[in-house]
């Protein structure tokens, strides 16, 4: 039967790799959070590239109607 000193010991060291565990979780956990925020800025960057060019096109199709309603 282990003593009270060695149980403690045992608990110790099990409490120590559960912190070990947990401070690994939480960098993965940071990471994704990163590169999910990435992710999102990349999403905005691709809608507002995409408003511009679709708000050129109605600028072009504009400017071509115009034109011909002029001949």
């Amino acid at each position: 039967m282990k003593t009270t000193t060695e149980l403690l010991q045992q608990l110790n060291t099990m409490q120590t790799e559960h912190i070990k565990i947990l401070e690994e979780r939480i960098q993965i956990l940071k990471h994704t959070i990163k590169t999910q925020e990435r992710t999102i800025k990349t999403k905005e960057d691709i809608i507002k590239i995409n408003e511009k060019i679709h708000s050129n096109r109605i600028k072009l199709y504009s400017d071509n109607l115009n034109d011909t309603s002029n001949v």
